[in-house]
């Protein structure tokens, strides 16, 4: 919940300004009495009691430090009383009040006479303070010892008398000046919203906000009218009494001169506003434009999609002439390995069974192993022993015939025979390729196990064709 704390804010105020303004009166009070009246310096005791009697001083037994600066008081550091309020302070923290000021303080401009001008009540007021300080030359005073509080309230009471003073002598060019720094400020505080305001209509080509942007500009232009008669009024002197002040044409010539900078400045930079047709012409070019990007976006969108319809098909059409060729090579494959069936099938079988897979290729090497001549030999000694020597049989020119077409028939023994069956090499062959098709498949299918498994294979088999290589060179 909140309270308005104002009337108590005034009251406050109010009570803490009577009390200042009961102290400066006082204050000044006693200040024309120690400056007009009383025993003269020259008799300094009967001068002294009649100080005390304007104003109890206080006992200096009771204060062993400053007021001011804390410092206690020694044979060094001597006490000293304010001849206005009677405070003790020491010779550092007093101040000495001229007795010129002190004069002018004491004469208030308030006392003039409300029938005479300004100017005759300040010529009195400054006759009646040359006769005071005169009367004052006379009996050798010099200044008056007073504390800083009281300097403070005395400087506040010369200020409310310099400002009263000047209130009554305010010149007529005062209010000419304020209403010319008014319409600077308006023209200062209006001219960027209607700038920008006019660059929005003009951006946007909306005609219903023309009346709005107009409404502002007559604004602006009744406060650069106003300047100009302003201006006028100083030039010519518009009626102003000029010769209470010897600088009051200089001050009317200065506000003429800033008057017209002002107006080059500032009337450059106002924008101009364009009437409703030019605005509906705006408007149209705006949305011709609009329509002729709004076209050429839809055209690159169009182009884009059919780049994209192209590139897909030619994914599409690579994608197939891969699996077409992917699907070649696994009909040739299977061909192949039906081709060589009766190898790779037991091949196959080898493998299924979790035997070696290169048994069976090793054994077909280690059947095909050369003949030599001496076996040679022994085989055809066997056969014409078993042939002659057999019991019961019977040699006939027929038999020898037939035994001799068949030795006839018989290789050399000189001859060696292939180290390698003929269908060796193509079955390690279509074993490779089978591998190599299992291989992609597992690579495509993501099966890193199988993969590792098959390169491994495949590498066996390439060992297995070296040492065939290497065995049949040596045989």
């Amino acid at each position: 919940m909140m309270r308005s704390r104002t009337a108590e804010f005034k009251a406050s105020r109010k009570r803490r300004k009577e009390t200042c303004d009961i102290n400066e009166h006082r204050l000044l009070q006693r200040l024309e009495k120690l400056l007009f009246k009383g025993p003269s310096n020259q008799q300094s005791s009967q001068r002294k009691e009649y100080e005390k009697s304007v104003v109890p001083w206080v006992d200096g037994n009771m204060v062993p430090r400053c007021p001011e600066c804390a410092v206690r008081f020694s044979l060094a550091r001597r006490r000293h009383h304010c001849r206005l309020c009677g405070a003790v302070i020491c010779n550092d923290c007093s101040l000495g009040l001229d007795v010129g000021a002190a004069v002018s303080l004491t004469v208030s401009p308030r006392l003039a006479d409300a029938r005479k001008t300004p100017k005759e009540a300040e010529a009195e007021r400054q006759r009646r303070i040359a006769q005071k300080k005169r009367k004052l030359a006379l009996e050798e005073t010099s200044c008056i010892r007073i504390c800083p509080f009281c300097q403070t309230s005395l400087h506040r009471s010369q200020l409310r008398q310099v400002r009263e003073a000047t209130d009554k002598q305010v010149s007529s060019i005062v209010p000419l000046y304020e209403e010319m720094k008014r319409a600077q400020a308006a023209i200062q505080r209006q001219l960027p919203d209607y700038n920008s305001f006019v660059h929005r209509i003009v951006s946007s080509g909306s005609v219903g906000l023309h009346s709005d942007a107009r409404r502002m500009r007559d604004d602006i232009l009744r406060h650069f009218e106003t300047l100009r008669k302003i201006s006028k009024a100083a030039a010519g002197g518009g009626g102003l009494d000029v010769s209470e002040r010897p600088s009051s044409k200089k001050v009317l010539a200065s506000m003429q001169a800033a008057i017209r900078e002002f107006l080059q400045l500032y009337t450059v930079a106002m924008t101009k506003l364009p009437d409703e047709e030019e605005l509906a012409a705006i408007a149209e070019e705006k949305r011709q434009d609009a329509e002729e990007r709004r076209r050429a976006q839809r055209e690159d969108e169009d182009r884009q999609r059919r780049q994209r319809q192209i590139l897909m098909q030619q994914q599409h059409q690579q994608q197939q002439a891969q699996a077409h060729e992917q699907q070649q090579q696994e009909h040739q494959a299977h061909q192949q390995e039906q081709q060589h069936g009766d190898g790779a099938a037991s091949t196959s079988a080898v493998l299924e069974s979790g035997g070696s897979r290169f048994s069976l290729l090793r054994r077909m090497r280690g059947t095909a192993k050369p003949t030599t001549p001496s076996a040679s030999a022994s085989v055809s000694a066997q056969q014409t022993t078993h042939g002659a020597g057999h019991p019961g049989s019977s040699s006939s020119p027929s038999s020898s015939s037939s035994s001799s077409h068949a030795r006839a028939r018989q290789p050399s023994v000189t001859t060696p025979e292939r180290t390698v069956p003929d269908d060796f090499e193509d079955i390690v062959e279509a074993e490779k390729r089978s591998l190599l098709v299992y291989l992609r498949e597992a690579q495509k299918a993501g099966r890193t196990d199988e993969v590792a498994m098959l390169k491994a294979q495949l590498q066996h088999l390439e060992v297995f064709r070296s040492e065939s290589a290497i065995d049949t060179a040596t045989s």
